[in-house]
């Protein structure tokens, strides 16, 4: 076994690691961390010259993977380091021959999450930032994290036909969190 320091993906898929059964096709892959008001993404291309990605191992879009970076002998020989990457919902599958090439995208907050997918309207009174996104974090189904000393009041505040994830960053961009 090689003590050069190294990173792969593990991906588990309905609480099933599949890592070692992709490993053998991956070609590359990248993650992007986007820091506000887009969802993060990550990318795998995968070879297929057997056809076996195009045909029975294709896989659904909307189906649900979890991801981690794993780094090997990263700061020191035999450490073991995981990044958590978090939930990611297959969003794309791109096909391209030559060579026999399938490219996976997917995305970590969902278009059919209400979140992303539905455009809305509602207003509020005599409310907090936070009550608004736990409520939005809610009705989406995910825990709120509201890490941020300010929690900015308002009289009044409407939503008008922008989907709540939209509208959550436009409130935090405006007060400059």
């Amino acid at each position: 076994m090689s003590n050069t320091r190294r990173t792969y993906l593990q991906l588990t898929y309905n609480k099933t690691d599949i890592t070692a059964d992709l490993e053998p096709h991956i070609v590359s892959w990248s993650y992007t961390d986007n820091l506000s008001g887009q969802a993060d993404d990550l990318q795998i291309t995968l070879e297929d010259t057997a056809h076996q990605w195009i045909g029975p191992w294709a896989p659904d879009t909307g189906a649900v993977l979890n991801g981690t970076i794993i780094g090997k002998n990263w700061e020191s020989e035999g450490q073991t380091n995981k990044l958590p990457l978090g939930q990611f919902e297959i969003d794309t599958i791109d096909f391209n021959y030559p060579p026999s090439v399938v490219t996976i995208k997917r995305i970590s907050v969902p278009e059919s999450s209400s979140l992303r997918g539905q455009a809305k309207s509602q207003a509020w009174e005599k409310t907090k930032l936070s009550v608004i996104a736990g409520d939005k974090a809610k009705k989406a189904g995910l825990k709120l994290l509201f890490d941020v000393d300010e929690n900015p009041e308002y009289d009044r505040i409407e939503q008008t036909e922008e989907t709540d994830l939209s509208f959550i960053v436009r409130l935090c961009n405006d007060v400059g969190l």
